[in-house]
């Protein structure tokens, strides 16, 4: 009977407001991990250096220099010990390979009597053991060169 009223009001030009009603729902919280699991992550993988690797050489003659070069070349450091080589061969193996650092923007440090630290650029070199290494003379750091 509601709709004959509503229309007769209509008719007559007298409009009704009409309430509108809600239907209440029980809402549930959603269970979250903290995670979108549905979206893809946007993560990137930076790249990163190899790790630093420094090897030990014990060298005897000067036809192992070009195989100690290509391990500088690939970016690897070493210490090379050059006790049982020959004087003269020493002293060319050690220009070679001061070569091949110094062109790769590398240091060369002596360690100890007969063996050198060949770093590459990638090195940080901390410390001196030898004292006063700058004043001291070539002989004293490749002894081999005394004559």
């Amino acid at each position: 009977m509601s709709k004959l009223v509503d229309k007769l009001l209509g008719v007559i030009g007298v409009e009704v407001e009409e309430e509108e009603v809600m239907e209440e729902r029980d809402v549930l919280p959603a269970e979250r991990d903290g995670f979108i699991r549905n979206k893809k992550s946007n993560l990137v993988g930076l790249p990163t250096q190899r790790p630093t690797t420094v090897m030990l050489v014990k060298a005897k003659s000067f036809d192992e220099a070009e195989s100690i070069a290509r391990q500088i070349k690939e970016r690897r450091s070493l210490i090379v010990n050059l006790e049982e080589a020959d004087k003269e061969e020493a002293q060319r193996m050690v220009d070679f390979l001061s070569g091949t650092v110094f062109a790769l923007d590398g240091t060369v440090q002596k360690v100890a009597f007969g063996t050198f630290l060949f770093a590459t650029s990638n090195v940080d070199v901390v410390g001196r053991i030898l004292e006063d290494e700058k004043e001291t003379p070539i002989s004293k750091l490749m002894p081999w060169t005394k004559k």
